[in-house]
């Protein structure tokens, strides 16, 4: 009965005392305004999570409406398509025919090479090209190899490349068996072609051709190459058959490291050569520096899979320089290139390892480049990729055949970014190196889907590089956190070479394994202004798109979007294509703004009340034993406070937060750790006046120990005061969050306003207003709902400052 009627008058007690300062606060307009915003934000953080809202990290706005780009068309593996029943992987890169012209010369067909199927379709609409029934492929519509086709196809025109008269358009291709097929496929031809063969004893590994003139026809300069799994070259002319097949010049066992048995061989072979001519030959060969046509293709580079990059002569097979690169597997392909920005104009090769090194050697002696060498502070010349420079770490991943422009390489890593590298060092004020060679002039890894252990892009082929409208293309996959590689997803980018910026990108159902090529196609009645992309994916269907799109987001609110001149037609102001609303629109990446609003509010107040919690707490405590103990203790204690009290404030926060790492839980940590000298102090002097009130000197004369007295007689006297700075406290917490947050050190894993801000920075979406001025006027907003309501009760607190 006496526990049930004390309980009766303090609960009477309690709620007298805040019907009195209830009264009291009433009284203040300022603070009944800062306590509705904050009710508000309360209830939207303990709402949030029920009101079906989207994922603020991880939802993205349908790629509709984020990018603009043309689909040509889509030939997809269903059981209505000719593809159904033969599809499989498209592992090597698209072969493209080129229709002799005058003048603009276009690719009008392709060739994809899915198992042991040749698919030749057209580039305007994707319609099978080997047609006539009179001569049938063995299988319908496709060539049908004896084995799965292990190298890229290949289409070179042996003829005259101005009249498809005169033209020898061949096509060639390797398989697992070890059978070389050459093919003639001229334009106009609807046949199935029938091949001539020869078989090698040993899988395909590597192919690749030349073509000594574009106008002249076939000649003795006309030839081909072909490496095979256990180590040997054979070398073809065009020129004149023996035996059913082309003649061979020459054959040879490549083996440079001596091992017992001969490492494969790899040649990129890939007609690819980007610019308005047309590819004459493989970028394996080797092409004058000093525009002397009768140098060309004198020799050509291989890479071995035991990690060797070899020259050889064209005309007998002969070793010209040898060079190992990599003490492990090797499985891409050199390249060669002329380096028109250096004196004398070099050819040079470039090479990119499994070791996740890059190489640029001298084509006519295999010495890598002087800077090269300088640079890496190693004879051999190799450097690692390492991003950011200095302070970043080491790409591991397995670097793929690289694509040249200029003096900038563009490489792909399995780890899923694309680099451009500055082959020459760049140069500053007196002369000194900025950027050394091997550095990395931009890279790209893609922010905008979700990224971590499990989940994760990569690549599995090198990129394309279409300079005519300076576009760097790759394609690759994202693993979704399986096991199983068949359920990756596809994505192609195209950036722009000079800055990197995405141009855009676009997602498919099964990932890319090859790399994607670019041309132009004759675009008929759809008048195609740009050239075409094609690729393939896992399963077996092929693409063709506009290589010119945009990149539309951060997308304006929808009840703000417009449609202005030179949009397409289908374009409805206040309404996307994929009939999403907006409400806030999108940040960069395509996620929710209004959602990341809403979610924001939990960070926000997370963070505010437990920091506050956590300072104020450790506040009071030093300040309650400080000034009631007094003496040594009291001197101890106010000595340590002001030394955290002279250190700045804003340095101290952000030093911690780099050391303890990013964190909701640090950033709390740190913010109690910076801010409670600041209470103690006060809460100090307070109790310095309250220990010499008559009910301390009778506590103490009933017997009541130090502790009871300062944590059951001074602390409650103390509770307003500490509550009147913790308000403010609040304020100052989500303020401080917001700033580390915004200089990057945040929790990237949780979204608050503070990143969303960050976000804008680093996106520079300044000019994006529907992006940052909502996180910037809730922080304004949070925060002077806790300084008014601190401010009303700092009138109750302190009688003096109320009203008369």
């Amino acid at each position: 009965m006496l526990s049930r009627r004390r309980f009766r008058d303090k609960y009477d007690s309690w709620k007298k005392l805040f019907l009195q300062n209830w009264t009291l606060f009433k009284a203040s307009r300022i603070g009944v305004v800062g306590l509705a915003i904050m009710i508000a934000f309360l209830l939207i953080a303990f709402t949030v999570p029920f009101i079906g809202l989207r994922d603020p990290l991880y939802w993205l706005a349908p790629e509709s409406d984020t990018i603009s780009v043309r689909e040509f068309w889509g030939k997809l593996v269903t059981p209505s398509s000719t593809l159904y029943g033969s599809n499989a992987s498209v592992d090597h890169t698209i072969g493209f025919r080129i229709k002799p012209e005058a003048g603009d010369a276009r690719a009008d067909r392709i060739y994809i090479a899915e198992g042991r199927y040749l698919f030749a379709v057209s580039t305007l609409d994707s319609q099978d090209a080997w047609t006539d029934v009179r001569f049938g492929c063995e299988y319908p519509y496709a060539f049908k190899a004896d084995d799965t086709i292990t190298v890229d196809p290949i289409v070179i025109n042996y003829g005259d490349s101005r009249d498809p008269m005169v033209a020898n358009i061949t096509l060639m291709f390797g398989t697992q068996n070890g059978t070389v097929y050459v093919m003639q496929d001229n334009v106009g031809n609807a046949r199935c072609p029938v091949p001539l063969t020869r078989n090698l004893g040993s899988p395909i590994t590597g192919m690749a051709a030349f073509n000594g003139d574009q106008y002249f026809g076939v000649t003795s300069r006309d030839r081909f190459v072909v490496g095979t799994q256990d180590g040997r070259l054979f070398g073809f002319t065009v020129n004149g058959t023996a035996g059913g097949f082309y003649r061979e010049l020459w054959n040879d066992t490549i083996n440079p490291s001596g091992a017992p048995t001969p490492p494969a061989i790899h040649l990129a072979g890939a007609m690819i050569k980007a610019g308005d001519s047309v590819p004459q030959f493989a970028p394996c060969f080797y092409r004058s520096g000093v525009g002397d046509d009768t140098q060309n293709g004198r020799s050509f580079v291989l890479g071995t899979s035991d990690g060797y990059v070899v020259s050889l002569w064209t005309s007998n097979g002969t070793l010209q320089w040898e060079n190992p690169l990599s003490q492990t597997t090797w499985s891409s392909s050199p390249v060669l290139r002329i380096g028109a920005e250096l004196p004398g104009t070099p050819p040079l090769v470039y090479a990119a390892t499994d070791e996740s090194k890059v190489f640029v050697l001298n084509a006519d002696t295999g010495k890598p480049l002087p800077s090269w060498v300088a640079a890496a502070g190693d004879i051999s010349g190799g450097l690692r990729i390492v991003y950011p420079r200095v302070i970043g770490q080491p790409d591991t991943g397995v670097l793929y055949t690289p694509a040249v422009f200029g003096a900038n390489i563009f490489i792909t890593s399995s780890s899923g970014w694309l680099y451009n590298i500055n082959r020459d060092p760049i140069l500053g004020a007196s002369n000194r190196i900025t950027l050394d060679s091997g550095e990395v002039a931009w890279a790209f890894h893609d922010e905008t889907i979700r990224q971590n252990a499990t989940l994760k892009t990569y690549f599995r082929s090198g990129p394309h590089i279409f300079d005519n409208n300076n576009y760097v293309v790759a394609g690759g996959g994202y693993n979704n956190g399986t096991t199983n590689p068949t359920d990756d997803l596809g994505i192609v980018y195209v950036l722009d070479t000079a800055s990197g910026r995405l141009t855009w990108k676009r997602t498919f159902p099964y990932a890319i394994l090859s790399t994607p090529v670019a041309w132009r196609d004759p675009g008929g009645a759809q008048q195609h202004t740009y050239p075409a992309v094609w690729f393939g994916t896992r399963r077996g269907d092929f693409y063709s798109y506009s290589i010119a799109g945009a990149y539309l987001a951060p997308l304006p609110p929808s009840w703000a979007h417009t449609c202005p001149p030179g949009s397409p037609s289908d374009c409805v102001p206040g309404r996307y294509p994929s009939g999403n609303f907006y409400i806030l629109g999108t940040d960069a990446r395509g996620r929710d703004i209004f959602s990341q609003l809403l979610w924001g509010s939990r960070i926000a107040l997370l963070v505010g009340f437990a920091s506050a919690f956590f300072t104020i707490a450790i506040g009071v405590i030093v300040g309650l034993v400080a000034g009631y103990l007094g003496g040594r203790v009291e001197s101890i204690l106010m000595r340590f406070t002001d030394v955290i009290l002279v250190i700045p404030g804003l340095p101290l926060v952000i030093i911690l937060a780099a050391v303890l790492g990013a964190g909701v839980g640090n950033i709390i940590l740190v913010i109690a750790i910076v801010g409670w000298p600041g209470v103690a102090r006060v809460i100090r002097a307070e109790v310095l006046s309250l220990k010499e009130r008559p009910f301390i000197d009778s506590a103490r004369v009933t017997g009541a120990s130090n502790v009871r007295i300062m944590f059951r007689h001074i602390a409650p006297n103390v509770a307003p005061l500490a509550f009147l700075y913790m308000t403010f406290a609040v304020s100052g917490a989500i303020l401080t969050e917001a700033a580390l947050s915004f200089i990057g050190l945040g929790d990237v894993n949780t979204i608050s306003w503070g990143i969303m801000l960050q976000d804008v920075s680093q996106s520079k979406a300044l000019t994006a207003w529907w992006w940052l001025l909502p996180p910037g006027l809730a922080i304004t907003m949070i925060s002077l709902a806790f300084f008014l309501v601190g401010r009303a009760f700092d009138e109750i607190v302190n009688p003096r400052l109320r009203k008369r």
